[in-house]
């Protein structure tokens, strides 16, 4: 994998994301809310829905998504190309994601958050995959190190 993960593991309800270089709202109490240029992908657990937003990602995510498809046939999957893709968990899509991201500029978000009343409910899982890189700009995040 190419590009950097940070988990994120909250005993709280849904948070919000923003981008880190340009700040725009991506997740609002966990639900997706907008995008931006540097947001190349962006899944959700408890709907299960997932986006490839930058096309040069989404190609090398359809050649691996081919290969684990030829290997799920090999393993007795029936259905179709479709259908492997139906199925796919957004976990296992935000790693695929990550792992054909060619640029090192590219960092994986993963939010999970709970609620701690109750002994405890996941809430789920937000991914967000940035390029913050991308049109040069400098990451707000990590502009004070690289100062």
């Amino acid at each position: 994998m190419s590009c950097q993960r940070i988990d994120l593991d909250f005993s709280s309800e849904p948070v919000d994301l923003h981008c880190p270089v340009c700040g725009a709202l991506i997740f609002l109490a966990g639900e997706k809310q907008e995008t931006c240029r540097h947001l190349l992908f962006w899944a959700e657990s408890e709907s299960g829905e997932w986006e490839l937003t930058d096309k040069t990602l989404q190609l090398l995510f359809e050649a691996r998504a081919q290969h684990l498809y030829k290997g799920a046939i090999d393993k007795g999957f029936y259905g179709s190309l479709d259908d492997f893709y139906a199925t796919m968990k957004s976990s296992k899509a935000a790693e695929i994601s990550a792992t054909v991201s060619t640029a090192k500029s590219t960092i994986l978000f993963c939010v999970s958050t709970s609620d701690i009343g109750c002994g405890g409910m996941h809430n789920g899982t937000f991914y967000a995959l940035f390029d913050y890189l991308s049109g040069r700009e400098q990451c707000r995040l990590f502009s004070s190190i690289e100062s």
